[in-house]
């Protein structure tokens, strides 16, 4: 295929996306970049215009999954190459053609040398090391609880301001960002960070088990600081290049804490790796034997009751409820006449509403007070509720 080399990222969330943008960046080359988020646009886009590289997760939509559209490729485009990117969970399928399956978290390097020979047409796995697999690789990661972890990840970015900083997994998904500075692209940022973590993860087994790192990266434009979180996640700091160095003592002060407590979240998950036996041979760990006999009685263990004269106390501490308000109750009317209410029809609203009109009221009808009669004092009205 002449011309320059196009790739069709399919996923519905995006996230690929950005993975094939951030190696493209790497890798230096010049492509045409298309996203769409299902199947069914993937192949009426592979209709329209030829395609180099289709990169797709395995997880899709109800209609195709990335299996399904990987056949679909290969009938429709019979020249495009295709990388299905899966999770620990995916399980191995035999692809057929110019196709691999690749699943979470896999080598950067590793990726980068499949993606370069999609885009020239070569065998995916040529130069690839497939069978160097890593321990950590079929080790899932454990969930944080991203609700605590923010609290601590906003007050070391008061402790310390960087521009940027990352919370990462090793499977290179960035969990939380903060910071303005946009010009570095933070998947890109994970990506390259990626291959400190896996030596974290086998100097670990050397040292002695649970390792804590600190990575510096000092550049002209950026200062970069990477704090391992366990084995499992990484911490990154970007300062400016002109004063990041001389924020390594705040760094190891506010930032290692700030680590310590993320790892203190997973309750011990942040080391819990598979051992290795000799040259990356795993050894799996022994399944319990099934009980087939009989089960033993298991004696029972009575709580004992409490105490009466405990509960009584309890019950005379308590407060007694406030009695509630006695209701007014007005006594009866004896002679009432219900005639009075017959001609009520034919009353003229109008002198009702006469009687509270201010401007028809005189001095001399106020009521005196006491034994003169006369006008009343603007205290007395006051005292009369006449005035407020």
């Amino acid at each position: 295929m002449s011309g320059i080399p196009r790739i069709l990222a399919v996923d519905p969330i995006g996230a690929l996306a950005r993975l094939v943008h951030a190696v493209v960046d790497l890798s230096e080359e010049t492509v045409i970049q298309t996203h769409v988020p299902n199947g069914v646009e993937a192949l009426a886009e592979l209709k329209r215009v030829p395609y180099t590289l289709v990169v797709s997760t395995v997880v899709l939509d109800e209609e195709m999954d990335g299996f399904a559209l990987c056949e679909q490729v290969q009938s429709v485009a019979p020249d495009a190459s295709v990388i299905l990117i899966g999770d620990e969970h995916t399980q191995e399928v035999e692809l057929t053609g110019h196709a691999v399956l690749l699943r979470r978290p896999f080598d950067p390097h590793q990726f980068l040398r499949i993606f370069v020979n999609g885009l020239e047409g070569k065998d995916l796995l040529a130069g690839a090391d497939t069978t160097n697999a890593q321990p950590f690789e079929q080790h899932s990661i454990p969930a944080l609880d991203l609700n605590a972890t923010s609290k601590m990840i906003d007050a070391l970015l008061r402790d310390v301001s960087p521009l940027k900083m990352l919370l990462v997994t090793r499977a290179g998904e960035v969990l939380l960002e903060r910071g303005a500075e946009k010009r570095l692209n933070r998947e890109q940022l994970a990506q390259a960070l990626l291959p400190a973590v896996q030596s974290t993860i086998h100097m670990g087994s050397m040292v002695g088990g649970k390792i804590t790192t600190l990575n510096f990266y000092d550049g002209d434009t950026y200062d970069i600081f990477v704090l391992s979180v366990g084995y499992h996640h990484f911490l990154c700091l970007v300062f400016d290049g002109k004063t990041g160095g001389k924020q390594i003592g705040a760094v190891r002060s506010y930032a290692t804490r700030t680590t310590q407590d993320i790892a203190a979240l997973l309750a011990g998950q942040e080391y819990m790796m598979p051992r290795t036996n000799g040259a990356g041979a795993h050894k799996r760990s022994r399944k319990a034997r099934p009980v087939t006999g009989p089960l033993a009685p298991v004696a029972s263990v009575e709580k004992p009751a409490e105490p009466i004269a405990v509960r009584a106390a309890v019950f005379e501490a308590l407060p007694e409820p406030e009695p509630e308000p006695a209701r007014l109750q007005l006594e009866p009317i004896a002679d009432l006449d219900l005639s009075l209410f017959d001609n009520l029809g034919s009353l003229n609203p109008d002198d009702a509403d006469a009687l509270f009109d201010l401007d028809n009221i005189s001095l001399n009808d106020l009521p005196t007070v006491g034994r003169e009669r006369g006008l009343i004092s603007g205290d007395e009205a006051r005292r009369l509720d006449i005035l407020k």
